[in-house]
């Protein structure tokens, strides 16, 4: 015969699905025993049915799951509850921080454009500030060149016109030394002329025709050559008044298209702008009516609910009613005429016999009938029980899922809410950052803790900018500087 032992779970499970007591397991809980000699018939049948009892409840036992490392009490409709909302919060929890994440990255991504747009900007003016300095220093060398010119051009006018002085004045001179020379020679040859005149004249007539066109030829050249110096110098001035007018030209149509150039850019700045508020006010419509939409289909969603609810509580209501109203009515029944055998009350009501072992088994019979009757009585009672309480449990878990529905629901939506106004929120901040002040923009990123890739991003635009980086590399050092 198996052993018991009695403070297991599952012999006490097995126990009160059969409906034994534990007084039942000892012999003297069973029946009692008068002394005489049928007792010993008594003994061995109510034995038997003791052993019979134990190897039910052990082969029930056997048959039962293993115990349960639960603590006593633990209501397992909480503990499910419980998990499922767990879930829906760890599974919110990890949306949230995937949906915080996808928005850093966007604000992070409309960061990096903006700070390359003003790279773009920066360069464009750095390159427009070099072009000028550079169209500076070219017009100050081609002025000090054209002044070097000019000095040097008069130095030389300077000096040719001391040249052509010094040259007349000497030319004078030897003019008047050699017209004093031929004075004194024509003076001595006049005498001797006159004495071949007669016979010369022709050849002296000539040869004063020559001298005389020499003479003309002479100041033919020198006249002719300082009036090449003077063409000389005026075709000079002239083609440096013609460089001078076209370098004013040039500088003229830099700055109209410089001018034209910041029209444009304030224009598609202004075009910008009116298309960012048309998006704007285009989203919070579109927000404004979603919210409207949720919160019509939330309304009828709660009413649909709640009528589902009721009715299906009155139906349970109603069909539990019935059921315990009928379940009163049997027990009273069982109570007011408990179930006997026919043939065992005829036994009961036939006389008595010679035969004292066949009453004594009669008395033994009806004692054990009883006693099955009364287990069978409990077993079916606990049993009807337990099928309640199973019920109980369903009705509970399934009210306990819909109320964890409806609660994920509402956080769903409120997380949804939350999520939309934060959206329209960081992009409110960020267009207002975007055409802030460098030290405002520097203040957004840092509240903003980008990725160490972003990070490095915004240090390198930083530094093609000329400016300092705003993110260290040197640990907590560099992130305290910062």
């Amino acid at each position: 015969m198996p052993t018991l032992d009695t403070q297991s779970p599952r012999v006490q499970a097995a126990m009160k699905v059969l409906g034994v007591l534990p007084r039942e397991l000892e012999l003297e809980g069973l029946a009692t025993f008068s002394g005489g000699s049928g007792d010993e018939a008594r003994r061995e049948l109510f034995e038997r049915k003791r052993h019979n009892i134990i190897r039910e409840i052990a082969k029930l036992a056997d048959k039962m799951p293993k115990e349960s490392h639960e603590p006593a009490g633990r209501d397992p409709n909480k503990d499910t509850n419980g998990t499922f909302v767990t879930q829906i919060l760890r599974m919110e929890e990890a949306n949230m921080q995937k949906m915080q994440k996808q928005r850093d990255k966007g604000v992070q991504k409309a960061v990096i454009g903006e700070l390359s747009g003003k790279l773009q900007v920066h360069l464009t003016e750095t390159s427009m500030r070099e072009s000028q300095k550079r169209y500076d220093n070219l017009a100050k060398a081609r002025d000090e060149k054209m002044a070097a010119a000019k000095k040097e051009a008069q130095k030389k006018a300077d000096r040719s016109k001391d040249s052509r002085d010094r040259a007349a004045k000497t030319q004078l001179e030897e003019s008047e030394e050699l017209m004093k020379n031929l004075n004194e020679a024509n003076a001595r040859k006049k005498a001797k002329l006159e004495e071949i005149l007669e016979c010369r004249k022709d050849a002296f007539s000539r040869s004063r025709e020559k001298q005389a066109t020499i003479s003309q030829r002479l100041q033919r050249l020198l006249f002719d050559d300082l009036q090449r110096r003077e063409s000389m110098y005026t075709s000079m001035e002239n083609r440096h008044d013609l460089n001078m007018s076209g370098l004013a030209k040039k500088s003229n149509d830099r700055d109209a298209a410089a001018a034209q150039l910041g029209a444009k850019l304030e224009k598609s700045i202004e075009r910008v702008r009116k298309h960012q508020e048309m998006k704007n006010s285009q989203a919070e419509e579109r927000h404004q009516k979603d919210v409207l939409r949720h919160n019509e289909r939330s309304e009828k969603k709660a009413e649909k609910l709640e009528a589902y609810q009721t009715d299906l509580r009155v139906a349970n209501n109603k069909k539990r009613n019935a059921h315990q109203q009928r379940y009163d009515r049997l027990l009273q029944d069982l109570e007011e005429s408990p179930r006997v055998s026919r043939r065992l009350t005829q036994s009961q009501s036939m006389p008595d016999v010679t035969n004292t072992r066949a009453s004594e088994s009669r008395v033994n019979m009806t004692d054990l009938f009883g006693l099955n009757q009364s287990q069978a009585r409990r077993a079916h009672s606990y049993a009807q029980k337990q099928a309640l309480s199973k019920i109980d449990h369903h009705r509970s878990r399934v009210q306990a899922r819909s109320d964890s529905l409806t609660a994920a629901n509402q956080r769903r939506f409120e997380m949804l809410k939350n999520c939309a106004i934060e959206q329209y929120h960081l992009s409110h901040e960020l267009e207002r950052v975007c055409n802030a002040t460098p030290e405002r923009m520097n203040k957004f990123l840092v509240d903003l803790d980008p990725e160490p890739t972003v990070q490095k991003q915004v240090n390198d635009l930083l530094k093609l900018m000329d400016a300092k980086p705003l993110f260290g590399t040197g640990g907590e050092e560099d992130s305290e500087k910062t």
